[in-house]
């Protein structure tokens, strides 16, 4: 599951919404995020949320434990997201650039839940 959430997090960064007009690719690696990320209670809802254009939907994908930091890069361009950890004086931050906040937000939270993942 490590690798498939970091694959689902390399395609979500490469997503730029200038170009990338197709929306059936679109919808499908919403669902695999969707499928990728069962709910601790296991029950899916009947409309997957919407984490590519959400940013309410994406933050569901955040670790409990993890604080977020989201801004727009000085040349405007693109939205970088970060991810804290403060535990103890243990500081992890790592920075995940992307089009749009909502694409940035999910890409960090999936490589988050990767790095997360006990290894098999």
């Amino acid at each position: 599951m490590t690798d498939e959430l970091m694959a689902l997090a390399e395609r979500v960064e490469a997503i730029d919404p200038t170009t990338d007009c197709d929306w059936t690719g679109i919808h499908s690696l919403n669902e695999a995020i969707c499928a990728a990320n069962t709910p601790p209670d296991g029950v899916r809802t009947v409309i997957p949320p919407d984490y590519l254009r959400s940013l309410d939907a994406a933050m569901t994908l955040v670790p409990e434990d993890l604080r977020v930091m989201l801004m727009q890069q000085p040349c405007g361009k693109l939205w970088e997201c970060g991810l804290l950890t403060l535990e103890g004086d243990d500081r992890d931050i790592s920075i995940i650039r992307a089009a749009t906040p909502a694409l940035a937000l999910t890409a960090a939270a999936l490589r988050a839940r990767a790095t997360k993942e006990p290894k098999a």
